[in-house]
C-alpha cells in the first residue's frame, strides 16, 4: 500500500503517536486505527498493529493536543461479524474513545452496515458530540449473501472556523453496493443496482436508520 502511495494506518513504532497527520481545507486532521480481531495470532516486531486494548487505553486527548489537531479520526476493527446491532462492548468502548479525545468513529469488520450514534465528547457541553459510524459494511472482497453487498460511503462536514473549528457539525451517508462476483467486482451507487436489490437493501437500512426508504435511492 505505501508503494502505491497508500498512507497505512494502525501500525506504529510505539516510540511516536500512532496517528497520520494530514491538511485539509485549513484543519489538521489526525487519523488513527487499531483491531480487536485477527484471523491468525498477531507476532509481528516494529512497526506493529495497534491493538484495542492499547487503543482503549492510549492518551488520545494528550496525543491530539500535543500534535495541536483540530480533528481526530477513528477507524476500529472491531465488533461482530454479519450483525446489524453492535455489542454492548463494541459501544461502551465507542463511548470511551469519545471521551478520550477522539471527533469521528468510523468502525469496521462486521461485513454488514450498522447504525449511526452520537456520543458525548471532550470538548465541552456546547460543542458537538462525537459521531459513530459502527460498521460500514463490506467495501471489498468475496461476498457471502446480499447483505454484504451493501455498504457506505460515510461524508463528514467538519467546521473550518470558529469555536467549533474541526467539529463534525453535519454528515452524509451514501449507500454503494457490490455487483458481480470472484474477481469481477465494481461498486454503483444504490440507484443503479437491480431493482431487486434495491428494494431489499432500502428495507433494510429503513429498519437501520429513521429516514424514509425512498431517500436512500438517491
Amino acid at each position: 500500500l505505501q508503494s502505491l502511495g497508500v498512507s497505512v494506518t494502525g501500525v506504529y513504532d510505539r516510540k511516536k503517536p500512532a496517528v497520520v497527520v494530514r491538511q485539509c481545507a485549513g484543519l489538521k486532521l489526525g487519523f488513527a486505527a487499531w483491531t480487536h480481531w485477527s484471523n491468525s495470532p498477531i507476532n509481528f516486531s516494529n512497526p506493529a498493529p495497534m491493538q484495542s486494548n492499547e487503543a482503549l487505553s492510549f492518551s488520545w486527548r494528550q496525543t491530539r493536543d500535543a500534535l495541536g489537531l483540530d480533528t481526530l479520526v477513528a477507524g476500529p476493527h472491531w465488533g461482530w461479524e454479519f450483525q446489524h446491532f453492535p455489542q454492548q462492548e463494541t459501544y461502551d468502548s465507542a463511548g470511551k474513545l469519545a471521551s478520550n479525545g477522539f471527533d469521528v468513529i468510523v468502525g469496521h469488520h462486521p461485513h454488514v452496515v450498522q447504525p449511526i450514534d452520537w456520543f458525548p465528547g471532550d470538548r465541552g457541553p456546547n460543542t458537538p458530540p462525537t459521531l459513530c459510524h459502527f460498521s460500514l459494511g463490506n467495501l471489498f472482497g468475496r461476498t457471502l449473501s446480499w447483505p454484504h453487498r451493501l455498504l457506505h460511503l460515510l461524508e463528514v462536514e467538519l467546521a473550518t472556523s470558529g469555536a467549533l473549528k474541526g467539529r463534525c457539525i453535519a454528515y452524509r451517508c451514501h449507500p454503494i453496493v457490490q455487483l458481480g462476483a470472484g474477481t469481477h467486482t465494481k461498486l454503483v451507487p444504490l440507484r443503479d443496482a437491480p431493482a431487486h436489490l434495491q428494494i431489499r437493501m432500502q428495507e433494510r437500512l429503513a429498519r437501520l436508520f429513521a429516514v424514509p426508504k425512498s431517500d436512500f435511492a438517491t
